[in-house]
């Protein structure tokens, strides 16, 4: 487990990472917690990622969490090319929902993407893509 006090990253499947978020986080999380993604993925290999955020409540996450949070999946992209191969959230409402489109729409990733209102099905659609994925041959 990797945890700080907005997120809590469950390695327990590696690859599938499941990362929690049991509170809105603080404007100052989201570098450090890209940081240790990062540094997981370095060290480990990529991830598929599930993000549960059906604690959290879409009004509370400000226009300047969205631009941080796309800021944040920019530099991540640029700096760990591959290290996430897939990646689903769970959310509970609509507008969550969208308010993750807004993000995506800012910062779309190059890997597939899935919003889930279930966290058994994100956890399985990761794993599906994970058994999906192409094998390198030695």
């Amino acid at each position: 487990m990797i945890a700080n006090d907005d997120f809590l990253v469950d390695v327990t499947r590696f690859p599938v990472v499941l990362i929690t978020l049991s509170h809105m986080p603080a404007l100052t999380s989201f570098a450090p917690h890209f940081a240790a993604i990062k540094a997981l993925a370095q060290a480990r290999g990529p991830l598929y990622v599930v993000n549960d955020a059906r604690s959290t409540v879409a009004g509370e996450f400000s226009s300047h969490h969205r631009k941080l949070a796309a800021s944040e999946y920019d530099l991540f992209r640029t700096q760990c090319p591959g290290c996430v191969l897939a990646e689903a959230y769970v959310l509970s409402s609509a507008v969550a929902r969208g308010v993750l489109t807004a993000v995506r729409w800012l910062a779309p990733p190059p890997w597939p993407t899935r919003t889930f209102s279930s966290l058994p099905d994100a956890l399985t659609w990761a794993v599906d893509c994970q058994r999906c994925a192409p094998r390198l041959v030695p």
